[in-house]
């Protein structure tokens, strides 16, 4: 007989497979204490220790009805983030997520996922070059506009608005060092 847990373990090794890790690997993931865990109302952000273990509630399927509850580790639900996809309802596969032009942070819960549309990076030669899909917690979007900060175009830096030619270093620890511990823990894995 199949359980919920049993059935929220073989949906998360399902869509865990899609991003690359093995079911084997994933077996000594899902616990009953994991089990137990309320879950979250949204996908998490994968924001924390890489290694728990973090339930995502279970979520309405397009049918009707309500999927399986999630729980893999965090740094599955970082990865997830990391791509800008999100998990299915059914907990079987992914699809990219929705994005915002412009996110604020005010765009849903602070411990949420928003995610900026690519945004144009230009280049002497004309051509179409987008910079990748932006991915963060609402809480970091509303910080890095309390600050006046802005992601560049091809995300690897964050820009003061106020002097736009200045990168700030270190946000994504390959520019330099000197800003990480300026904002929230949760910024970046």
């Amino acid at each position: 007989m199949r359980t919920a847990t049993t059935a929220s373990f073989i949906a998360a090794a399902s869509f865990a497979a899609a991003l690359g890790f093995s079911s084997a690997a994933l077996a000594d993931v899902y616990s009953d204490a994991a089990a137990s865990q309320a879950g979250t109302p949204y996908t998490p952000s994968g924001v924390g220790d890489p290694d728990a273990i973090v339930c995502r509630a279970p979520q309405p399927l397009p049918g009707g009805g309500m999927g399986p509850k999630s729980c893999v580790r965090n740094s599955i639900w970082a990865r997830l983030t990391n791509s800008g996809r999100d998990l299915s309802a059914d907990g079987k596969s992914t699809f990219e997520r929705e994005t915002v032009a412009n996110p604020t942070g005010q765009e849903g819960p602070a411990e949420a996922v928003t995610c900026r549309t690519p945004v144009a990076i230009p280049n002497g030669w004309h051509l179409p070059n987008n910079g990748p899909t932006i991915c963060l917690t609402n809480a970091t979007w509303a910080e890095l506009k309390a600050r006046r900060w802005r992601i560049s175009a091809n995300g690897k830096s964050v820009v003061d608005e106020r002097r736009p030619t200045l990168a700030i270093p270190g946000f994504f620890g390959d520019v330099g060092s000197a800003t990480l511990s300026m904002l929230p823990a949760q910024v970046i894995q």
